[in-house]
């Protein structure tokens, strides 16, 4: 109202001034509605909506874990016998591979529907991906993947867990051994940008899908056949936490996660 002698002449038609003070209220309301209501109710939403699928997902996770691991004592009671043979003994050790398979997918489902908040200490995340490395490496040799570590000259140190520095980056390598079944190069390089250091794993697979890329992060949202889709989700939780941030992206062969945390001051 008191910006129409601004906008218009005063030879403007009253309806003309009508329309256009209803469109310069709309204007000027819409982002305080939005701000005031519309977003916290999406967001309250959306924790309703995580709080319901992380208390399934720890109800299902508690129910698989007693079988499994009664299954599994079973298993290895059958193997330590003394005239099992060859080709038993072989189907039982699938068997026990496939059961902890399984357990690992139950351990996910609890550490996302049961985040713990970081324990940060001074932390050199170079040192947190040769742990890394050294966990896949036995994978990556099946598959005839190389693992390269480019190390900033300078020793970079951030305020994190390294536990849960360790569960970030594990997830990130094995999902690009999951992109490169057969063979390829998988890199990770550290380096210092300002007040942010910055840790990018980089594979040679196939890449990010399209109808996943534009979702990255989101809880159950997978390509792969086996998967549950809740690492990213999880990296992401662990990023947050860290006051960092992650993001992922195409390369014009394979694909790039970055991880960015602050450095010690």
């Amino acid at each position: 109202m008191y910006m129409l002698p601004v906008v218009l002449p005063r030879s403007t038609a009253a309806g003309t001034e009508a329309f256009v003070d209803s469109c310069l209220l709309t204007l000027l309301t819409a982002p305080l509605v939005w701000w005031v209501i519309i977003g916290p109710l999406r967001a309250s939403a959306a924790a309703e909506k995580m709080a319901a699928v992380a208390q399934i997902a720890t109800g299902v996770a508690h129910e698989l874990r007693n079988p499994l691991t009664a299954v599994k004592m079973l298993v290895q009671t059958q193997r330590e016998l003394p005239d099992v043979g060859d080709q038993l003994a072989e189907d039982l050790t699938i068997i026990e591979d496939e059961i902890r398979r399984m357990e690992r997918s139950i351990q996910t489902f609890l550490d996302f529907a049961k985040p713990q908040a970081p324990r940060r200490r001074p932390t050199n995340p170079t040192d947190v991906v040769r742990r890394t490395f050294a966990l896949v490496e036995p994978r990556a040799r099946n598959q005839r993947v190389d693992l390269k570590l480019i190390e900033p000259e300078t020793p970079l140190t951030v305020e994190a867990d390294s536990e849960q520095l360790l569960q970030l980056f594990l997830n990130l390598c094995l999902n690009a051994l999951d992109m490169m079944p057969d063979g390829g190069t998988l890199i990770v390089e550290s380096q210092q940008v300002d007040k942010l250091v910055s840790i990018s794993v980089r594979d040679t697979g196939r890449g990010i899908e399209p109808e996943v890329l534009s979702r990255l992060f989101q809880p159950f949202v997978t390509s792969k056949e086996t998967g549950v889709g809740i690492g990213l989700a999880i990296c992401k939780r662990i990023a947050e936490a860290h006051r960092g941030r992650i993001r992922g992206e195409n390369l014009v062969q394979g694909a790039c996660f970055t991880l960015e945390l602050p450095a010690k001051s």
